[in-house]
């Protein structure tokens, strides 16, 4: 066998192993989603359309920042940012976007730097969540 030969032996080998890698990172993966429970039309995820190809009818109902405002409100505990999107899917509002995770997180972070600050907040554990009404600029000095 010369060297061409054996490297090209090698070179199928390593496809072979790292076939085998892609395949228990798919099961991982799979497991995973069963475990976090979720949800969505692609085979348990969250389906991504990208802009080019979404119909606009797909988007009727809320625009993004309203959509996540319905969603904490009708919470009964602060939301990571993947389950709001996951809650926005079942409900046929998740972002036209290529990427609707960064998408979202984009609104969030709009929705945190307005004035004032109060419209969503973070918690420390990174969920998100409305402030009570007792904590309204308003009712609590303007601060």
């Amino acid at each position: 066998m010369n060297t061409l030969d054996t490297t090209i032996e090698e070179l199928r080998n390593q496809r072979a192993e790292l076939m085998d890698q892609m395949r228990l990172l798919d099961e991982a993966i799979e497991s995973l989603e069963k475990i976090v429970g979720r949800t969505g039309s692609a085979g348990g995820r969250i389906t991504i359309v990208p802009p080019s190809r979404a119909p606009r009818s797909r988007r009727e109902g809320p625009g993004t920042t309203e959509a996540i405002l319905t969603i904490l409100r009708e919470a009964d505990r602060p939301l990571h940012d993947i389950e709001i999107l996951e809650l926005m899917d079942k409900r046929g509002w998740a972002p036209p976007s290529r990427t609707p995770l960064n998408a979202l997180r984009a609104s969030l972070s709009r929705l945190r730097r307005t004035t004032p600050p109060t419209i969503v907040r973070r918690s420390r554990d990174g969920a998100y969540v409305l402030p009570r009404e007792s904590e309204a600029p308003s009712e609590a000095g303007g601060s």
